[in-house]
Protein backbone atom coordinates (compact mmCIF):
# COMPACT_ATOMS: atom_id res chain seq x y z
CA UNK A 1 0.00 0.00 0.00
CA UNK A 2 2.82 2.45 0.78
CA UNK A 3 4.27 1.82 -2.69
CA UNK A 4 1.11 3.24 -4.23
CA UNK A 5 1.50 6.46 -2.19
CA UNK A 6 5.21 6.79 -2.93
CA UNK A 7 5.08 5.60 -6.55
CA UNK A 8 5.64 7.94 -9.49
CA UNK A 9 1.94 8.62 -10.22
CA UNK A 10 1.06 9.68 -6.66
CA UNK A 11 4.33 11.55 -6.18
CA UNK A 12 3.56 13.62 -9.30
CA UNK A 13 0.00 14.25 -8.10
CA UNK A 14 1.15 15.29 -4.62
CA UNK A 15 3.73 17.64 -6.16
CA UNK A 16 1.22 19.18 -8.59
CA UNK A 17 -1.39 19.82 -5.83
CA UNK A 18 1.09 20.66 -3.04
CA UNK A 19 -0.01 24.26 -2.46
CA UNK A 20 -3.71 23.31 -2.62
CA UNK A 21 -3.17 20.60 0.01
CA UNK A 22 -1.29 23.02 2.28
CA UNK A 23 -4.17 25.49 2.00
CA UNK A 24 -6.68 22.71 2.77
CA UNK A 25 -4.61 21.58 5.77
CA UNK A 26 -4.43 25.17 7.07
CA UNK A 27 -8.22 25.45 6.67
CA UNK A 28 -8.74 22.21 8.59
CA UNK A 29 -6.99 23.77 11.58
CA UNK A 30 -9.17 26.89 11.69
CA UNK A 31 -11.54 26.97 14.67
CA UNK A 32 -15.20 26.82 13.62
CA UNK A 33 -16.11 27.47 10.01
CA UNK A 34 -19.64 27.30 8.62
CA UNK A 35 -18.92 26.73 4.93
CA UNK A 36 -16.02 26.53 2.47
CA UNK A 37 -15.68 28.02 -0.99
CA UNK A 38 -13.06 26.89 -3.52
CA UNK A 39 -12.35 29.30 -6.34
CA UNK A 40 -9.95 29.79 -9.22
CA UNK A 41 -10.07 26.64 -11.36
CA UNK A 42 -13.28 27.36 -13.30
CA UNK A 43 -15.46 25.05 -11.22
CA UNK A 44 -13.10 22.07 -10.99
CA UNK A 45 -11.53 23.22 -7.69
CA UNK A 46 -12.95 20.27 -5.74
CA UNK A 47 -10.43 18.00 -7.52
CA UNK A 48 -7.27 19.15 -5.73
CA UNK A 49 -8.14 19.87 -2.11
CA UNK A 50 -8.69 16.43 -0.63
CA UNK A 51 -12.34 17.10 0.18
CA UNK A 52 -13.60 16.18 3.62
CA UNK A 53 -10.62 13.85 4.16
CA UNK A 54 -8.48 16.98 4.59
CA UNK A 55 -11.09 19.47 5.76
CA UNK A 56 -12.21 17.77 9.01
CA UNK A 57 -15.19 20.15 9.33
CA UNK A 58 -18.76 18.95 8.61
CA UNK A 59 -19.66 21.99 6.50
CA UNK A 60 -20.90 22.43 2.94
CA UNK A 61 -18.32 23.00 0.20
CA UNK A 62 -18.95 25.16 -2.88
CA UNK A 63 -16.83 25.54 -6.03
CA UNK A 64 -18.17 28.40 -8.13
CA UNK A 65 -16.81 28.57 -11.68
CA UNK A 66 -17.23 32.29 -12.41
CA UNK A 67 -17.02 35.49 -10.39
CA UNK A 68 -20.80 35.95 -10.68
CA UNK A 69 -21.30 32.48 -9.14
CA UNK A 70 -18.78 33.32 -6.42
CA UNK A 71 -20.74 36.46 -5.58
CA UNK A 72 -24.04 34.54 -5.61
CA UNK A 73 -22.82 31.66 -3.40
CA UNK A 74 -20.54 33.62 -1.02
CA UNK A 75 -23.26 34.04 1.65
CA UNK A 76 -23.17 30.24 2.07
CA UNK A 77 -19.52 30.11 3.22
CA UNK A 78 -17.26 32.12 5.52
CA UNK A 79 -13.96 30.57 4.41
CA UNK A 80 -12.51 30.68 0.91
CA UNK A 81 -9.52 28.98 -0.71
CA UNK A 82 -8.67 30.79 -3.92
CA UNK A 83 -5.96 31.19 -6.55
CA UNK A 84 -4.30 34.57 -5.99
CA UNK A 85 -4.42 36.25 -9.38
CA UNK A 86 -6.08 39.37 -10.73
CA UNK A 87 -8.70 37.18 -12.41
CA UNK A 88 -9.58 35.06 -9.36
CA UNK A 89 -9.08 37.31 -6.33
CA UNK A 90 -12.44 37.65 -4.53
CA UNK A 91 -14.19 40.99 -5.12
CA UNK A 92 -13.72 43.45 -2.24
CA UNK A 93 -17.46 43.76 -1.62
CA UNK A 94 -17.50 40.13 -0.42
CA UNK A 95 -15.24 41.24 2.48
CA UNK A 96 -12.97 38.18 2.53
CA UNK A 97 -9.68 38.93 4.30
CA UNK A 98 -6.69 36.79 3.38
CA UNK A 99 -5.26 34.84 6.32
CA UNK A 100 -2.36 33.05 4.63
CA UNK A 101 -1.06 32.08 1.17
CA UNK A 102 0.79 28.96 0.07
CA UNK A 103 2.36 29.83 -3.25
CA UNK A 104 -0.55 31.05 -5.38
CA UNK A 105 -3.16 29.43 -3.10
CA UNK A 106 -4.68 31.67 -0.41
CA UNK A 107 -7.08 31.10 2.47
CA UNK A 108 -9.43 33.96 3.34
CA UNK A 109 -12.32 34.45 5.74
CA UNK A 110 -15.16 36.88 6.19
CA UNK A 111 -17.10 37.77 9.31
CA UNK A 112 -20.66 36.63 9.79
CA UNK A 113 -22.79 33.56 9.50
CA UNK A 114 -23.43 31.26 6.57
CA UNK A 115 -26.78 31.05 4.81
CA UNK A 116 -28.09 27.53 4.25
CA UNK A 117 -27.85 26.79 0.53
CA UNK A 118 -27.76 23.48 -1.35
CA UNK A 119 -24.39 22.25 -2.54
CA UNK A 120 -23.86 21.35 -6.18
CA UNK A 121 -23.60 17.65 -6.91
CA UNK A 122 -20.11 16.43 -7.71
CA UNK A 123 -19.79 15.87 -11.42
CA UNK A 124 -19.32 12.25 -12.41
CA UNK A 125 -17.08 11.03 -15.23
CA UNK A 126 -18.87 10.35 -18.48
CA UNK A 127 -20.48 6.92 -18.41
CA UNK A 128 -21.04 6.89 -14.65
CA UNK A 129 -23.94 9.35 -14.49
CA UNK A 130 -26.49 6.53 -14.47
CA UNK A 131 -25.03 4.81 -11.40
CA UNK A 132 -25.15 7.88 -9.13
CA UNK A 133 -27.62 7.70 -6.24
CA UNK A 134 -30.62 9.97 -6.61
Amino acid sequence: ASEAWTGPAMTELRYRWHDQMLAARFTSRLPAICGLGLYGYRGTDWLGYGGYAWLHHPVPIYWPAKESELTDTAPAFDTLIYVDSDATRPPEQLEFKTLHCFGPMCVAQRQGRCEARPMARLPLPEGLEGVAPR
